[in-house]
């Protein structure tokens, strides 16, 4: 029920035009948020990057709430997840 802040557009610009990016900004921008969405409506494979494995779990169960028919790895060390992965089967 928000609208989108002026990074998050520009985020949003750069995706759908096709560009690979890093994103960087203070915490409480929306940058987990936004990466969730955009991997449950984008196409093919999506690799979110989190520093830690707790963002990693928290990003990963939100994104099976918001698409759970959508095939989602979160690799958290097992070398299932890592098999999975370089498969390309995530």
């Amino acid at each position: 029920g928000f609208y989108p802040w002026s990074l998050q557009l520009l985020w949003a610009k750069r995706v759908f035009k096709g560009k690979s990016f890093t994103i960087q900004a203070p915490t409480g921008v929306g940058k987990t948020t936004f990466g969730e969405i955009m991997a449950a409506f984008l196409e093919g494979p999506n690799y979110l990057i989190f520093p830690t494995k707790l963002l990693v779990e928290q990003a990963y169960e939100r994104l099976k709430k918001i698409v759970p028919n959508k095939n989602t790895i979160a690799y958290l060390g097992k070398s299932s997840e890592k098999s999975k992965i370089e498969k390309g089967d995530g």
